[in-house]
């Protein structure tokens, strides 16, 4: 019997328990992101291991990250987590890599101090760590992307529920960097305002689901291919242009290369010339990749 005063599910809500199975084993999971939110349980079930996700509101209110998703995008994970089997299904439907079966969602409830939680399937497969990338899935990552790419349409936020215009993106887009940069200590107040008065001339013609979080270790390799995306929690309906600032970032200027020309066997490659600042800038602020010098990261080679 599961001593419950070890068990993931001593933090959840009664009502929350009743839709998660029972289990015989649960081993608290390391999390291969510094920056996680999140605590990663596996579950030994009758029907075969199981990953649960917990989310902590507390935790996301501390996060650089979603204080400026919900922000820019109205995104607050651990409130919106019931929603998630809208949005594994729509990955599901266009990517090419696996995704893991949802079995049971649940929003967070700040009054009872309960997290959101997902249960999902447990996949076959490693983490990808940067190191181990190849030229193959480097090809992958860019048919994933490009799949999902396709996919357009005129308004943004959520992936479950887009709500804005497109001619409110500058607005927030403005607006978040402004409150963002308030909460933290930059040695350039005057770069602020150049990035700020650039935000407002950031005007996509399209939006489509992409990741402000992209990067490697969200990905499992299985039989020497990228096989699946594990993690899903921060996909939006925001601007191509945004994702391959990130890209110039994850990418080596070699995996560039080949990036860029197995994209293009689908998408055209955005024009980035007059969106990387403000959207650098935004992405740094939101501490995405864990850099903590602007100047670094406002330098950092680009391929567009």
């Amino acid at each position: 019997m599961v001593d419950f005063e070890r068990s993931p599910y001593r933090f959840l809500s009664e009502q929350q328990q009743a839709s998660l199975p029972d289990f015989s084993h649960a081993v608290r999971l390391l999390s291969p992101y510094e920056d996680s939110t999140n605590s990663l349980w596996r579950l030994e079930t009758d029907s075969g291991p199981l990953v649960l996700k917990l989310c902590d509101g507390h935790q996301i209110e501390q996060s650089r990250f979603w204080v400026g998703m919900r922000s820019l995008f109205d995104v607050h994970l651990p409130a919106q987590m019931h929603t998630f089997d809208q949005v594994y299904a729509f990955i599901n439907q266009h990517s090419p890599l696996r995704i893991p079966a949802l079995l049971a969602a649940s929003a967070g409830s700040a009054e009872g101090g309960y997290p959101g939680f997902v249960l999902v399937q447990a996949l076959a497969g490693e983490t990808l760590t940067i190191d181990a990338v190849t030229d193959t899935y480097v090809r992958q990552l860019a048919y994933h992307l490009a799949s999902l790419h396709m996919q357009q349409q005129g308004c943004w936020g959520s992936l479950a529920s887009p709500k804005f215009p497109a001619e409110l993106w500058p607005v927030r887009l403005h607006d978040t960097l402004r409150t963002l940069a308030s909460k933290q200590n930059l040695e350039e107040p005057q770069l602020l305002d150049v990035m700020a008065a650039q935000a407002l001339r950031c005007r996509p013609t399209y939006f489509c689901p992409m990741m402000p979080d992209l990067r490697w270790d969200q990905f499992l390799l299985h039989d020497g291919q990228l096989s699946a995306l594990v993690d899903l929690d921060a996909f939006v309906w925001g601007p191509v242009e945004m994702e391959f600032v990130l890209l110039e970032y994850v990418l080596t200027a070699q995996q560039w290369q080949i990036f860029a020309t197995h994209y293009q066997r689908y998408c055209p490659l955005p024009a980035l010339e007059t969106v990387r600042a403000p959207y650098r800038m935004m992405l740094f602020l939101m501490n995405v990749l864990g850099e903590q010098d602007l100047q670094t990261w406002l330098q950092a080679p680009h391929y567009l």
